[in-house]
């Protein structure tokens, strides 16, 4: 097992997933479910495509989401 501690972001995702974009998949699937529960699907529904990279760039450059937390 890897000490997820003491190694780069870039080598744990590469290590578990393989490629970025299968991350940024489940990443933003996770967020719809999430919005499901919470919110009944309004907000992932509303935004746009561009609305979803800025979310997504956000979780990569490590910036706090801008999309609230009520």
């Amino acid at each position: 097992m890897l000490d997820n501690i003491s190694k780069p972001k870039s080598v744990i995702l590469n290590y578990y997933v393989g490629n970025r974009e299968a991350v940024e998949s489940h990443f933003m699937s996770c967020v719809k479910e999430a919005d499901v529960l919470k919110h009944r699907s309004q907000v992932v529904s509303s935004m746009q495509k561009k609305d979803h990279n800025q979310l997504w760039l956000g979780l990569q450059n490590g910036k706090q989401l801008l999309y609230g937390s009520s």
